[in-house]
């Protein structure tokens, strides 16, 4: 991999992050509820204290599956609508190169 492909990698995780930071503090800023939801395991002692927000990770986890189940849904139709048209444009272009077309 050249230098190109890794700093364009690292930029669009770079732009993922940010963007998953934004909605974090949206979602703070919102009023949601999320790490104080019913389930939620906290305990404080004189000696320290323990998070574990298993149900906020539970109900993020289905959200964020849906969301990207309904994001992939959308890229497969619209792969499968690239890949009807694709075949006539081969086509049309093996022609105009003189290659007969084996599709």
């Amino acid at each position: 991999m050249d230098l190109s492909t890794l700093g364009k990698w690292i930029f669009y995780g770079g732009l993922g992050m940010a963007t998953i930071g934004l909605l974090v503090w949206l979602a703070g800023r919102s009023g949601l509820p999320l790490g104080n939801l019913p389930g939620d395991i906290r305990i404080e002692r004189e000696g320290g204290s323990f998070y574990f927000p298993i149900v906020t990770m539970i109900v993020i986890s289905i959200v964020l599956s849906l969301l990207l189940n309904l994001i992939i849904r959308l890229f497969s139709k619209c792969s499968n609508f690239v890949h009807r048209l694709l075949p006539p444009l081969r086509k049309i272009e093996q022609e105009e190169l003189g290659v007969p077309y084996r599709g």
